[in-house]
This record gives structure tokens, sequence and C-alpha cells, in this order.
């Protein structure tokens, strides 16, 4: 119980739940595997860029970041590229 209050546990826990929800030894062949993984890093993708425009919009709001900054950022965020890209088409 000791790990959980070092801040371990908030590292243990997403690694787990990854462990537990991908289990590629259940899958019934390699295409399956590969999907699975596919939608797995998808998600983690997924997570990874609200966590950090939640990020960037907490120090935009608090005035760690000014307005270019912030742009600045964003710009150099590849999956906002992306959807800039897919927009503009």
């Amino acid at each position: 119980m000791r790990s959980l209050q070092n801040g371990w546990g908030r590292l243990l826990v997403p690694v787990f739940f990854l462990l537990v929800a991908v289990r590629p030894g259940l899958c019934a062949d390699s295409q399956e595997a590969m999907l699975q993984t596919t939608g797995a890093l998808c998600a983690q993708g997924l997570y990874l860029t609200y966590t950090s425009v939640g990020t960037l919009a907490d120090g935009f709001v608090k005035k760690v970041y000014d307005k270019d900054t912030t742009g600045q950022y964003l710009q150099s965020c590849p999956t906002f590229r992306l959807l800039r890209t897919l927009k503009s088409n």
C-alpha cells in the first residue's frame, strides 16, 4: 500500500490496464493481434493529445503562455498539423 502513496500507483494503474486490456495471448491469429495493438495505440495517441491540449489550455488560462506561444505549441503538434491538412482538403 505504501507504493500507492508515493506516486507509483499513478504509473502502475494505466500500465496494468493496458496489459490486461490488450491480452495478445488471447488473439486467434496475428491479424487480430495487429488490429488490437493498432486500436490500443490509437487510443493512447488520442488520450495523449487530449491531455496535452488540456495542459496547454491550463497554461494559457493561468497566463503561463501568451497567445503566440500557445499557437506555436499547437502548430508543432503532429496531430493538429494532420487535422489542419485534412480540413484544408
